[in-house]
Order: structure tokens, then C-alpha cells, then sequence
């Protein structure tokens, strides 16, 4: 929609609009902005009419209003009177109807035609909300309706390792957030993670709920009375947690989860405990004494919170463990993935992001090792920005990545991996290994110890200069090698492009680079990710070979010339930005497969 609308359009519009309403719905009532702005104030509706029940067949008026786009913005109902919340799903904290999610794209401009659409949809949403034909809506979309006329704003970041079971949890509020996890320990681990420390005073205990039925709006708890008298019916065994928690704070946080379609959907309460509240008698009351804070009765300090009937508040959770927050993007992924290790020797520009993306692919344990610091320099491609400059790679890629997934389970080797001193169980424990190192001899080395059984299959990976090519190997013990395909020196038998003169160099000693962009990297990058992934699935039982040639322009910019191999395939019209494919034979005269 524009940011810029014609006032003289918009006016020429709510007139036609308003002609044709006269004519449809002659019983309809024309309001102005002033009695808009007052019953909607965040909607900044300019035009609007009442619709009568003897117009919709309902029960009480409706209401249509248009905003200041129109007829480049969809028009709005919803109720005259002001709605309660969770009155019935759809229906805002204000009484306006949700039904923009329905409405696929409408042509440009809106006339009144999609007015009378709409308003059949309006009738058959406020039909099936007043006959509670639509109840499971509220279950469906539990997190809307669950923070719906809360009044004070929380956060809650959530990683819990038990969501099936009503458990203790423990959890340290920080501003408007609460950090909530299974264990003490667990909540410090994330509180380090987003660089909070944290409070012996606040780091207190509270409680995991799982209730055995879905929870309705009805049910939702208003304040501390119905939230205790909710734990004395489904965990009594739990009050005690309300003594605990007070011993260390004045919050109470309580999450409830229940299962519905195959999710655990979860709620947070958060109750603030005041030091006094009102008596019956007219007078105030104290919850606890000073003195007698650790004595006090807890059967009588449960009455006392029951009864003061503190607000609870209510709060969306969040979660945060890599389960949830994978979900989104790769949806049901391979068991393999997640029960796999993956060790990435190098955590350059290659190796940094294949770690980043098979941690955003599903694997869940990862080895990275790498013996060189991050500078100013690298950070132009590289996944990591300038507050990493002057750590480990390793070290960084793993605070990275920790950062986005909290329960990873990441080992960094601030070493190069040849000089780490890896006993048998390294080897043993990993199942494949990613080397982006870029350095002939270690992976020469690596490439012996998998023909030996000394090593796990191996993906080497890396580009070619300007990143004009990428190539990736699998190599696996029994089948084709590195050294099939390269000679004495490392040159690869599939090289690409023909480059002459030296790599560029900064002024100083040993300072070569190579010039290429992360874009012009990335389809290697992924290519490497996905030729790992298929690896862990199976895919493979045999060594493989995979090259991915970029675009003629490049070759061109450069002054690159083509390789005889590849000459012919490349001259075709689509040879170029594509990914080769080949199995990677052992060769008789190779060094290590004689």
C-alpha cells in the first residue's frame, strides 16, 4: 500500500462508497471521524456507518469504517460497544474484526462490492463466535488470546528440557524479561549468553505446569487467587513452591502448558507479590513480616496470597531451545542430523558459515577447530562481525553460535587441528568432518588417516581464486581420494578457471589474499552444507566429487581463462552457475589407494 494517498482520490471514493451503501443498505448510519476516533483511537478511521441488526440479522449493531488510504486499505468491522477480552476469537482488543487474514489479495481500488464480501464474512465470524461454534480458534491461536487485554507488559524467554511434565523451573527477570529454564544452571548459561549477569537476589524458583485439558479464556487466571486455586486442583503438590519463591523474591512466575494438535502451547502468569494488601475491615494488611519471612506458615501464606487476589499477569513464552526455533525453517528434520558430530576444521569465511548453516540445518553437536584470530580484515566476508575482532575463529564462531541456539552443544579448539592433540576418542566420536582449511599439507594429512580407518569420511572444501569456482569432496575410507585427484603439489585435476600471475598481497610479509565477495562464496558454502547433510542421511556410500562453476561474467572481469576439461562443457549456453556432479573413482596409480 502507499505511504502517499490523493486526498481529492480518497474523497472521490468514500463518496462513491457512500452512494452506494445509501443504495444496498439504506438502514446503514453514517458516523464521522470525531465518533471514530473516540471508540477506535488506534485505528485512525476518518469515514464509517452503523449497520442495524435488521441489516445483518445479528444481535447488536456493527460498525465499518474506512481509514485515510481508502480505497488503497481495506476497510474495518467491528463492534459498536466495546468488546471484553476473549469475548470470541477474531474479535480484537477493541472489538474490530480480524478478517484481513482472509482476504487474498483484492483488486485496486477497493469499491463496495468487497464492502458487501466482507461483510458477509464479519456476519458468519460474529455467528460462529456467539453460538461457540469456532471455540477451538481460541486453542489454535492460544498465544494471541492468551496475552489479550493484559495489562502490563512482560517478556518471557523460555528454554525448557521437560515441557511434558509439571517440573520446578527457575528463571531471573531482567527489565521487561523474564529468562526462564529447567535448572539454575540453565538460566545462568543464557543469562551469560545475552551478556546479563546474574543476580543471586532475583535468580529465584518458580513452576511448570502441564495441565491435562487445553485452557479456554474462561479459565484463564485473572489474578492470585485463581492461579492458587488452579495449582490446588491440578498439581497440589507444587504449593510449596509459593513459600520457596517468596524466600528469594516477591514474583511469582507460573507457566501452564497443555498439548493441542501435536504442540505443547504454553502461558506464562507472572504475579507481583506486594508486602501488604487490603484488609475486609477497610485497612491494610501485611503478606509477611520481616522478621518472620523464612517462618512463616505456608498454608497460612497461601491463604493470604489467595485472598489479597494480586493481578496476575500474563505473558507470551517464547521459547528458545533449537527444537522450537528450527521448527520454522527446516521443519521435520533427520534424526540423523541431530544425533550426528560434525567437526569443521577452519573456521574462515568457507568454514564459519557451513558451521552457522549446519546448526541452522538441524545438527546439534559440533567440533570446531581453528588456530587463527579474527582481524579487521577478514570481517568483510566473514559471518562474524567487528565485535569478534581479536578472538580465537573458533572460539567466536562458537559464542556465535551458542548466541542463536542455547542448547548447542559446541567445542571449540583454538588450535589448528594437526598441532590439538586429538586422542582415538576424538576420532571415534565424530562422524564427519568439514575441512576448509585451505591448506594442502593438514588436509594431505587428514586424506591418509581416512584411507587408514584413522578418520572419518571427510568433506574438503574451498574455492578457486575470485571465487570464479567452488569445489567440494566427500571422501570416504575404501572408495576414490584426495589424492586421486590432485598432484604432488595440491594443484586439483578439475581446476576451473586459468589465472596467471600471483595472489594480491597486503604490504607486509606473507599478507597474499584472495579478492571475492561472501557472495560470490556462498553457493560453495552451501553446496559443502548440503553434501555434508547428505552424508549424515546416507546418501552417500561412496567418495564424491561436486563443482560449482559460477557465472561467465566473472571469468570475463577477470581475465580468467578455462581449463581444457572443462572447456567444452562450459561453452554450452547453460554451462556456466551450475553444479557438477561426479563419483569420485580411486585411481591405480594414487598414492594412497595403491
Amino acid at each position: 500500500m502507499p505511504d502517499t494517498h490523493s486526498p481529492a482520490e480518497h474523497e472521490q471514493a468514500v463518496a462513491s462508497l457512500a452512494e452506494a451503501i445509501a443504495v444496498a443498505w439504506p438502514s446503514a448510519t453514517q458516523v464521522d471521524g470525531v465518533w471514530l476516533r473516540e471508540r477506535f483511537p488506534l485505528r485512525k478511521l476518518v469515514s464509517g456507518w452503523v449497520l442495524p441488526p435488521a441489516l445483518t440479522g445479528l444481535q447488536e449493531d456493527l460498525v465499518v469504517g474506512v481509514d485515510a488510504q481508502y480505497p488503497h486499505s481495506l476497510p474495518r468491522f467491528g463492534l459498536v460497544r466495546k468488546a471484553t477480552p476473549c469475548e470470541m476469537p477474531h474479535v480484537e482488543f477493541d472489538g474490530i474484526f480480524c478478517l484481513i487474514a482472509g482476504i487474498n489479495s483484492p483488486a485496486i481500488p477497493l469499491a463496495f462490492g468487497h464492502l458487501d464480501h466482507m461483510l458477509d464474512r464479519a456476519v458468519r465470524l460474529y455467528a460462529s463466535g456467539s453460538s461457540g461454534e469456532n471455540r477451538e480458534d481460541f486453542l489454535d491461536e492460544f498465544v494471541t488470546y492468551w496475552t489479550l487485554g493484559s495489562e502490563k507488559f512482560y517478556e518471557v524467554e523460555a528454554w525448557l528440557k521437560r515441557r511434558e511434565e509439571t517440573s520446578p523451573i527457575w528463571f531471573q527477570q531482567a527489565r521487561h524479561t523474564l529468562y526462564v529454564a529447567s535448572s539454575k544452571d540453565d538460566v545462568k548459561r543464557v543469562l551469560r549468553q545475552r551478556g546479563i549477569a546474574v543476580d543471586k537476589e532475583k535468580l529465584t524458583e518458580g513452576l511448570l505446569v502441564h495441565l491435562d485439558e487445553p485452557l479456554y479464556p474462561a479459565d484463564y487466571p485473572k489474578n492470585s487467587r485463581d492461579l492458587l486455586d488452579l495449582l490446588r486442583r491440578v498439581a497440589p503438590e507444587q504449593l510449596a513452591f509459593v513459600h520457596e519463591a517468596l524466600g528469594r523474591s516477591w514474583q511469582l512466575l507460573v507457566v501452564l502448558a497443555f498439548e493441542w494438535k501435536g504442540e505443547t502451547m504454553m502461558g506464562a502468569c507472572i504475579v507481583e507479590l506486594k508486602r501488604s494488601f487490603p484488609h475486609p475491615r477497610g485497612h491494610g494488611q501485611q503478606l509477611v513480616s520481616g522478621m518472620r519471612k523464612r517462618r512463616f506458615s505456608s498454608t497460612l501464606l497461601y491463604r493470604r496470597i489467595r485472598d489479597a487476589s494480586f493481578p496476575v499477569h500474563r505473558a507470551e513464552v517464547t521459547r528458545i531451545d533449537s527444537d522450537f526455533l528450527l521448527s520454522r525453517t527446516t521443519g521435520a528434520r533427520a534424526q540423523e542430523r541431530s544425533n550426528a558430530t560434525v567437526a569443521v576444521f577452519g573456521c574462515g569465511a568457507l568454514g564459519a558459515s557451513i558451521a552457522v548453516q549446519l546448526a541452522q540445518a538441524g545438527v546439534r553437536r559440533l567440533i570446531l577447530a581453528d588456530g587463527e584470530y579474527l582481524t579487521m580484515q577478514n570481517i568483510g566476508r566473514h559471518v562474524l562481525g567487528t565485535k569478534y575482532v581479536g578472538m580465537n575463529k573458533a572460539t567466536a564462531v562458537k559464542d556465535e553460535l551458542l548466541s542463536r541456539f542455547v542448547d548447542l552443544d559446541v567445542e571449540a579448539l583454538p588450535t589448528n587441528w594437526d598441532k590439538a592433540e586429538l586422542d582415538d576418542t576424538f576420532w571415534t566420536r565424530v562422524d564427519i568432518i568439514v575441512s576448509a582449511t585451505g591448506d594442502w599439507l593438514t588436509d594431505v594429512k587428514l586424506n591418509s588417516m581416512i584411507a587408514a580407518d584413522r578418520a572419518p569420511p571427510t568433506v574438503f572444501t574451498w574455492v578457486e581464486r575470485f571465487a570464479l569456482a567452488g569445489h567440494s569432496l566427500y571422501v570416504v575410507s575404501g572408495s576414490g581420494c584426495l589424492r586421486c585427484v590432485t598432484n604432488a603439489t595440491g594443484d586439483y585435476v578439475c581446476q576451473v578457471s586459468r589465472l596467471g600471475g600471483e595472489l594480491p598481497r597486503e604490504a607486509g610479509c606473507g599478507a597474499f589474499y584472495q579478492p571475492y565477495s561472501a557472495c560470490d562464496a556462498s553457493v560453495t558454502v552451501a553446496m559443502a552444507t548440503r553434501l555434508t547433510l547428505e552424508a549424515l542421511g546416507g546418501a552417500h556410500n561412496e567418495s564424491v566429487r561436486k563443482t560449482w562453476v559460477g557465472a561467465k561474467s566473472g571469468f570475463v572481469s577477470t581475465g580468467a581463462g578455462i581449463m581444457p576439461g572443462w572447456y567444452e562443457q562450459l561453452s554450452e549456453q547453460d554451462g556456466f552457475e551450475r553444479t557438477y556432479t561426479a563419483a569420485l573413482q580411486a585411481e591405480s596409480v594414487c598414492a594412497e589407494c595403491q
